[in-house]
């Protein structure tokens, strides 16, 4: 077993982990929030917010894209894709996929 540390609070739950060694979940922080979080390689790296307090992350692929949920500034809770360094609100990736196909078939 790994000690896989915090980000700055009390405590970190492990959700998933990929073949490639990464690990995902929530991690209380300093500020007393609750954080997605990845662990890679003796470092964990805070996923952020949606611009809310709050953050989990669910699952991870091979690719290392990690999907959870998290609060935006409207207190709504979305699901998130988190890849490349950057978490993306669900929602809003849906419509843009929506706008796509739509422009595709015209």
């Amino acid at each position: 077993m790994i000690d896989l540390g915090t980000l700055g609070g009390t405590y970190s739950v492990a959700n998933a982990i990929n073949e490639r060694g990464q690990v995902v979940g929530i991690s209380g922080t300093a500020a007393g929030r609750f954080h997605a979080f990845m662990w890679q390689d003796g470092v964990m790296t805070d996923l952020g917010t949606l611009g809310g307090p709050d953050s989990h992350a669910s699952a991870i692929n091979e690719r290392g894209q990690v999907i959870g949920a998290a609060y935006n500034a409207s207190a709504q809770e979305h699901a998130f894709l988190w890849e490349d360094g950057v978490m993306t609100d669900s929602a809003l990736y849906r419509r843009a996929l929506q706008r796509r196909r739509r422009d595709q078939r015209a």
